[in-house]
């Protein structure tokens, strides 16, 4: 990251938010929340009326071709897309993001990467003139009744630090989506360690996206008891992994049977008014708040 100077100052003060109020978006009613089917990868795409946000760009061309099926023809405007962490299969397809649709924003880590794909990534959108930005702990987005919690990484990894390739997945940026009463938990690639971190700061939610595509290093009994999901996604594709592995989806059936995932069943595309919610295609899933 030191390579560039195309992070647009810190914009970080410890222990205080970072508050950016999209202006004109007062019409928006209710929100979708799209996990984008782009194989062995991560995309979420989060749509107010107006307003778009990408929670990570997949591995390839095809998060492109799922956004095109579902943003309204003639809009080409992604307001802000949080890359969580350079692994490819989740900031590659940023690549092919960028010279089809007007991103306003980037929002990275900030953590040192020796990936080329990722330093070749980021260097055509600082040439196209796009503002990045780090993330950190505590920051948030608010437009309309939506906001966008950082949970995690937090201060105590530095901006244009180094990390193990290894350790890579445990610094995603984690993000908690809250609109009324309706609450998501995008997890990147973490572990169990830092779930075990962040669950003290976590509650109940409605929505967990569930962390590095079903590994068995990750969705533990103990974070499961914190969020109590009514219902899991799990962004996968066709690999050699073993995702999702076997005991992930059994720890999932003890707290849901709305478990979900990309490779079975496509983009999932929830929609809610902010009490109540339901699954594209499928219906009603919840009719009363917690």
């Amino acid at each position: 990251m030191r390579k560039y100077l195309y992070i647009v100052g810190i914009l970080l003060t410890i222990n205080i938010g970072i508050f950016w109020y999209i202006k004109g978006q007062f019409l928006a009613k209710g929100i979708n929340v799209s996990f984008l089917s782009v194989g062995q990868g991560d995309a979420s795409l989060i749509s107010t009326r107006n307003v778009r946000i990408l929670i990570d760009a997949g591995p390839s061309a095809k998060t492109v071709h799922e956004l095109d099926r579902l943003m309204p023809v003639g809009n080409r405007v992604i307001d802000c897309v949080i890359i969580t962490h350079a692994n490819v299969d989740h900031f590659y397809g940023l690549l092919e993001l960028i010279k089809h649709y007007q991103v306003r924003l980037v929002m990275v880590s900030g953590i040192e990467s020796d990936d080329a794909k990722f330093d070749m990534v980021m260097s055509e959108v600082v040439a196209r003139g796009i503002p990045v930005i780090y993330g950190r702990q505590d920051q948030e987005i608010i437009w309309d009744q939506a906001r966008i919690k950082i949970v995690w990484p937090d201060f105590r990894i530095g901006f244009g630090e180094s990390v193990a390739e290894t350790k890579l997945n445990d610094n995603s940026i984690v993000t908690q989506l809250s609109y009324g009463e309706f609450d998501v938990l995008f997890t990147g690639d973490i572990s169990a360690r830092v779930e075990k971190e962040i669950g003290k700061l976590l509650g109940d939610i409605e929505i967990l996206k569930v962390a590095h595509h079903g590994s068995k290093y990750s969705t533990t009994d103990l974070f499961l008891d914190i969020l109590r999901p009514e219902l899991a996604v799990i962004p996968v594709g066709k690999n050699r992994y073993g995702h999702p592995s076997a005991d992930v989806l059994q720890r999932l059936k003890r707290y849901t049977s709305n478990i979900f995932d990309t490779l079975s069943s496509g983009t999932v595309t929830i929609i809610s008014d902010g009490l109540n919610y339901s699954l594209a295609g499928f219906g009603s899933i919840r009719s009363d708040a917690k």
